[in-house]
């Protein structure tokens, strides 16, 4: 069943995707183990070790779909581009429907209770801009309250990050330089939240986080440089982050050492 379904999408997609095993429990449970999927060039577009998930007991009779528990473990995600066209826009365009006739949908009322990652790498390289952009994470659990899509609210209990990894690099693109871009007009409404995202998360607990930005268009200078940071031993207590409107506030305990040696405590 397992190789005529991963055939099946792979005949589809025009491209390799495979699964090493899967666990099923009635009605509730699911467990799959070594996800792949590459891409057109044949490169590695998603590799998951193992991914599980929980639903509601006999939640085919109930009205909501409730997740209780989403886990992934050494997953790996590779996002690529050399020009316009992203590594997995084959995906985009094989998902995407072709009927533009108006429909009214009532949205999807599902909801997810815990999130629990662990070894969890994303690296976005995207050349034609010129801009690498790697994401990582030695754990992250994420206890959920409240999702709900059709009014973008979002209210969280708890974020835990262990050993997460940031990093931001500048390169030279690929993108022939773009026109002067025209003035921009003074925007009603909301500006730094359009949509009207509510997101409320009472307690955020980073541990020994790194955060590493790169400008290669810039020779390094001594000392602080804004645009060579190199940060480790990030530790923050965030509590009470409330984004309402155009407002961000919080509560926060943090500390962090730079690479030229200066230290902050707050």
């Amino acid at each position: 069943m397992i190789g005529w379904v991963t055939g099946y999408l792979s005949k589809e997609l025009k491209t390799e995707i495979s699964i090493r095993h899967i666990s099923l429990s009635l009605f509730n449970k699911a467990n799959i183990e070594g996800i792949l999927i590459r891409d057109h060039h044949h490169d590695t577009l998603l590799y998951a070790g193992q991914l599980n998930g929980r639903i509601t007991d006999w939640f085919f009779l109930k009205k909501n779909l409730e997740l209780t528990y989403l886990g992934l473990e050494d997953a790996r995600i590779n996002l690529h581009r050399t020009d316009s066209i992203w590594n997995y826009h084959f995906l985009v365009d094989y998902f995407s429907t072709t009927d533009t006739t108006p429909k009214k949908k009532k949205p999807l009322d599902l909801q997810i209770k815990k999130i629990d990652c662990k070894r969890l790498q994303v690296i976005q390289d995207d050349r034609w801009v010129g801009e690498k952009m790697v994401i990582k994470t030695g754990a992250l659990l994420v206890n959920i309250d409240k999702t709900d899509l059709a009014h973008q609210t979002f209210i969280i209990n708890s974020i835990y990050l262990d050993q997460p990894f940031f990093q931001l690099q500048n390169l030279v693109g690929l993108r022939p330089p773009l026109p002067p871009a025209p003035p921009v007009s003074k925007k009603e409404g909301l500006y730094f939240n359009s949509g009207n995202l509510t997101l409320q998360v009472k307690h955020i607990k980073i541990n020994n986080g790194s955060v590493w930005i790169d400008d290669d268009l810039n020779k390094a200078v001594k000392g602080f440089d804004e645009a060579h940071i190199d940060m480790s031993k990030l530790n923050a207590d965030i509590n009470q982050l409330q984004f309402l409107q155009d407002t961000l506030t919080a509560g926060v305990q943090l500390s962090v050492k730079d690479r030229s040696g200066f230290e902050l405590k707050q």
